[in-house]
C-alpha cells in the first residue's frame, strides 16, 4: 500500500509550497536590503523601501523578516559610510607632511 498515506501527500504538497514561499521571501528581502542600503532605513524618506515593504506585506511576509532585512541594509549603509570616512581621513593624513 505504498503511496496511500494521506499525511505523505500533504507533506509533499506542503514542502513544495514552503519552498516556493521561501524563494519569494528571499527575493523580497533582497529588494528591501538593497532599498535600505541605497536610500537609508527610514521608509518615510525612502520611496523604494516603502514600495518594497508594501510588496512584501502584500505577499504576507512576516513583520520580523521585513525588519531584519531593513536592519541588514542599514548596517551595510553605516559600514560603507564609516569606511569612506576612514579612507578619507587616512588619505588626508598621508597627504599632509
Amino acid at each position: 500500500m505504498s503511496g496511500h498515506s494521506k499525511w505523505s501527500s500533504i507533506k509533499h504538497k506542503k514542502g513544495a509550497a514552503d519552498a516556493k514561499r521561501g524563494k519569494l521571501f528571499s527575493k523580497l528581502s533582497r529588494a528591501i536590503i538593497v532599498a535600505a542600503k541605497e536610500g537609508g532605513p527610514d521608509p518615510a524618506g525612502n520611496l523604494a523601501l516603502q514600495n518594497a515593504i508594501e510588496k512584501a506585506r502584500s505577499y504576507s511576509m512576516p513583520k520580523d523578516n521585513i525588519e531584519r532585512a531593513i536592519a541588514r541594509g542599514a548596517v551595510r549603509t553605516r559600514m560603507r559610510r564609516l569606511s569612506r570616512r576612514s579612507c578619507t581621513k587616512a588619505t588626508a593624513r598621508a597627504a599632509s607632511p
